[in-house]
């Protein structure tokens, strides 16, 4: 038993130490920050931790990744490996040059995730290592010396705590500007992202509406557009499977629609913003060509990697959902920038909680995953009961436990009525804002077409409706007969 254990920890090292050698190879910031941390010596894997010294030599020398360069490191040193170590170095090479192939430089993920997971895994390596050298030297009764080895690493800088920072020293202010790995993304609506600015890593994003009002199109929105802007992103679903997710995600990728003639109405903007509508034909997402066509010409432009993952509703939680990014980057070495979570309310009650206390636990647990994984979390959650024909959503139509505006962010909301809905409107606003100032009368009216799986088509600025504004269809009938 102890046997087996030994390899599973093993294994799952290694695969950390894979990652963090494909981000030393090919990323000059990683690189940069991880080389202060990095001890060749301390890599579990005897090959492992002769390319990072090759690496790291080359980074000394000329201050860059090595990228490609990295094979001819591998040729001029392989004669320093093992027949079994220089196999594993040439299959790891082998599969960065495929990536390169298949789109250009490859992704190390999350890097500053990547970095925290390296500082931790060193950690616990140089207290390993001096531990067992201790120990080594206490058996020959050498008990000084032993002493003396260990607290040397305790006080190795990789495994120093964090103790916190003084704002007012400049070397410190400059260090942390510099080691910045911070990263954003815009929701592509562009009135929305004038008001509301981009989506920070270590942010938990959150979307509120009344039921059956396209919460999950926009956290599918959201999840394409992180994909186009280059970043990794899991999308997982607490209530569908994965047939109903992959063509959801193939519409809202390729314009697709799901049934019929393939015939679809599309509102869009004209004279003084008057809504008309143009019909049009596109392709069925049964087509299985016209999917493998669309495939193609979207992944061309599309430079981030993604993951969907399915659960039945209410038997996830948040251990649930840790154990699988885990597993994920333990088997595939995928670590995300983005996570969506479709949705708060059918996540699996916490053991012990009940009642509204669940959603301001799940909450909790949502933003703490962001903050734990450096990316980015969105997810949703239903209104009450009057945000159903609501003209304008307020903060104080979140449903069960208003504690729940203290763990996000940025809170939008989802504004529409019958009428809206069948026409292809629908009006967001910002609820909330930690670090923006927010008017949730200001709201941004978007176009949309959900029979071929797109949340915006066009976008405009608006304040909140009056009811008598809605006594009279929005779109302009007299075009729509003309055409």
């Amino acid at each position: 038993m102890t046997a087996n254990k030994q390899t599973r920890i093993v294994k799952v090292d290694g695969s950390l130490e894979r990652s963090i050698l494909i981000g030393m190879i090919t990323s000059a910031d990683f690189l940069k920050k991880v080389a202060r941390i990095v001890q060749p010596e301390l890599f579990a894997g005897a090959a492992a931790g002769t390319v990072a010294r090759w690496v790291l030599g080359y980074h000394e020398q000329y201050r860059e990744a090595p990228l490609r360069a990295v094979q001819g490191l591998f040729e001029e040193g392989r004669g320093e490996l093992a027949e079994g170590d220089a196999e594993w170095v040439a299959e790891l090479l082998s599969s960065v040059s495929k990536q390169y192939e298949a789109e250009g430089a490859p992704q190390a993920g999350n890097e500053a995730y990547l970095l925290d997971r390296a500082a931790a895994h060193f950690k616990k390596r140089a207290l390993q290592v001096g531990a067992t050298k201790a120990l080594k030297l206490l058996e020959v009764g050498r008990v000084d010396e032993a002493e003396l080895l260990y607290a040397a690493a305790l006080r190795s800088p990789v495994v120093m705590e964090d103790l916190g920072v003084d704002p007012f020293d400049p070397a410190t202010v400059l260090r942390l500007r510099e080691s910045g790995m911070r990263f954003g993304m815009s929701l592509g609506i562009g009135p929305l992202d004038a008001m509301a600015g981009p989506q920070l890593s270590e942010w938990l994003v959150m979307v509120m509406g009344p039921m059956k009002r396209g919460k999950t199109q926009f956290l599918t929105h959201c999840a394409l557009r992180a994909k186009v802007l280059g970043l990794n992103v899991v999308y997982i679903s607490l209530e569908s499977g994965y047939g109903d997710m992959v063509n959801r995600v193939l519409m809202a990728a390729g314009s697709m629609v799901s049934s019929g003639s393939g015939r679809v109405r599309f509102p869009e903007y004209g004279e003084n913003e008057r809504i008309r509508y143009v019909e049009e034909q596109r392709p069925n997402v049964n087509d299985t060509g016209s999917v493998m066509e669309m495939l193609y010409r979207f992944g061309r432009g599309a430079r981030g990697q993604a993951v969907m993952k399915s659960f039945p509703s209410y038997t996830a939680g948040l251990a649930e959902i840790r154990r699988y990014l885990d597993a994920l980057e333990a088997l595939q070495g995928f670590t995300p920038h983005v996570v969506c979570v479709d949705y708060l309310g059918a996540m699996r009650p916490p053991k012990g909680f009940t009642g509204r206390d669940i959603y301001d636990v799940n909450a909790k647990g949502l933003k703490s995953l962001s903050e734990e994984r450096k990316c980015i979390v969105f997810s949703a959650h239903q209104g009450n009961r009057k945000t159903l024909e609501a003209m304008n959503m307020s903060p104080t139509d979140v449903p069960e436990d208003v504690r729940i505006l203290g763990h996000v962010d940025v809170l939008y909301g989802l504004n529409q009525t019958r009428e809206e809905k069948e026409q292809g409107v629908i009006r967001m606003n910002v609820l909330m804002h930690r670090f923006r100032r927010f008017n949730h009368y200001r709201q941004v009216r978007i176009l949309q077409q959900p029979e071929a799986g797109q949340f915006c088509l066009d976008a405009v600025p608006c304040d909140a409706p009056m009811p008598g504004d809605f006594d009279k269809p929005l779109g302009d009938e007299k075009e729509e007969r003309e055409e």
